[in-house]
């Protein structure tokens, strides 16, 4: 998908990747190929901003464990805002390093904070891609929990996406739970 031709952007993928492979729970890789698989189906030539910030969604995300905070609504917004000021450090640290150009590195960086508007096209793929990403890997385990919190996680999810990411998660082969989730969490 990236422009082999490119030696900072080829760096830069390349330091990400070893970052992810510094996973303990090694999910960080494949969340990225994930990430970027759904990135070119929404996208035919994505920017390099948007291949780089594919690439380093949840990134380094097991470096500030979840249970380290309270487990409670303002224990979990702490711990996504600590969390995204550390990946911003770290995605700069790593660009820069490798080359990037300024105006690159702060894109990444803006993209991955979720600190640019849905209303920007590069914005709104990178979250149809999360969001058909968990659709397509983790919607089934969510659905056989089967509780209002989790027609709620399938209900916000829908509102982030975009029409075009609608039509494509409606062709993805759900399991019988999942569809009725869907279904219900859809329904008027």
């Amino acid at each position: 998908m990236h422009n082999p031709l490119d030696p900072a952007l080829n760096r830069a993928i390349e330091a990400i990747n070893i970052a992810h492979a510094a996973d303990p729970k090694g999910k960080e890789q494949a969340y990225c190929a994930s990430v970027s698989k759904w990135v070119a189906q929404l996208t035919p030539a994505p920017s390099e901003a948007l291949q780089l910030a594919a690439c380093c969604q949840h990134f380094e995300r097991w470096s500030i464990p979840r249970s380290s905070y309270p487990m409670d609504k303002p224990g979990y917004l702490r711990w996504r805002k600590d969390l995204a000021h550390r990946q911003g450090e770290r995605i700069h640290e790593i660009l820069t390093a490798a080359g990037c150009e300024e105006e690159l590195i702060e894109r990444v960086s803006l993209l991955v904070a979720k600190k640019i508007p849905r209303s920007d096209t590069e914005a709104q793929t990178l979250e149809d891609a999360a969001c058909l990403v968990f659709l397509d890997e983790q919607l089934d385990d969510f659905a056989t929990k089967n509780s209002e919190k989790m027609l709620a996680i399938a209900q916000k999810t829908w509102a982030k996406m975009s029409d075009t990411a609608h039509t494509l998660a409606l062709k993805l082969p759900y399991s019988e739970q999942a569809q009725a989730l869907l279904k219900k969490a859809l329904a008027p």
